[in-house]
Order: structure tokens, then C-alpha cells, then sequence
């Protein structure tokens, strides 16, 4: 063994253990970068105020404010469409109502009545309904 070699090793290894360290921080940023962060959910309280067989009448108690538009009714997990909102359009915010409305919709009693975000497919009231007997 010539002299001039006996360094050749430990440099050689320092090289590899940077290019290692590369390619890890390489992969760990594909990977962080391509994880999607997800629809934003809304923090509101929802209750049912009234139901009858062609409408069904929420109010807004708490929380966020949220687009009308951005709201979906689904009746035993079918969506309710052609139905008339109310307010149509804007923004639903504490203390406001919300009604939906259609002709022959026809709740009935064991209907699952849903109200759904739809950005983040997000349910903000969902209720097997009873009628009430005092």
C-alpha cells in the first residue's frame, strides 16, 4: 500500500454520506409537498326549527358564517335538488333561519334530513325525524 492511498477511504465514505443525505431530504420534500392539506371544515351549530312534507326550516345558532351556495340538503341520503332556498344566495350567518322548500319533496316521519357542506363534504345537522307528541 502506497502512502497517498491511505486517505482515499475515509473520503470516499464522507462523499457517499452526503449524497445520501441528498437524496433523503430530496424525498422527505417530494413528500411533504405533495400531501394535499385538505378541504377547511366550518365550526357551526345548526338545529332544526320546522319540518313539513315540502319543507324543511333550519336555524343558524352558532359558529361560522357559510355561503348559501356552499350548502347542500340531503333527504335519506339522496341529494334534494330543484328546491328553493331562502335565502338563494349570500351568506347564512347566527341567528339568521334557512329554509328550503319543494313542491312534493314529501318528508315524512323517519326521513334522515342532512344539511352538508359541500367544500368539505362536512355534515352540520343530520336528524332522523320524529313527530313530536305532547
Amino acid at each position: 500500500m502506497r502512502m497517498d492511498e491511505s486517505g482515499v477511504s475515509p473520503v470516499i465514505a464522507t462523499i457517499l454520506l452526503i449524497a445520501l443525505t441528498v437524496v433523503a431530504v430530496g424525498i422527505v420534500a417530494v413528500f411533504l409537498t405533495s400531501i394535499s392539506p385538505g378541504s377547511p371544515t366550518v365550526n357551526t351549530q345548526v338545529v332544526l326549527e320546522n319540518w313539513t312534507s315540502t319543507s324543511v326550516t333550519f336555524y343558524h345558532r352558532g359558529g361560522q358564517t357559510v355561503n348559501v351556495s356552499d350548502l347542500k340538503l340531503l333527504k335519506s341520503g339522496t341529494e334534494v335538488t330543484g328546491a328553493t332556498w331562502e335565502p338563494s344566495s349570500g351568506t347564512w350567518s347566527v341567528g339568521q333561519t334557512l329554509r328550503i322548500s319543494k313542491s312534493g319533496m314529501g318528508i315524512t316521519e323517519n326521513d334522515v334530513i342532512t344539511l352538508v357542506y359541500k367544500p368539505a363534504n362536512q355534515q352540520l345537522f343530520s336528524e332522523n325525524l320524529r313527530f313530536w307528541t305532547g
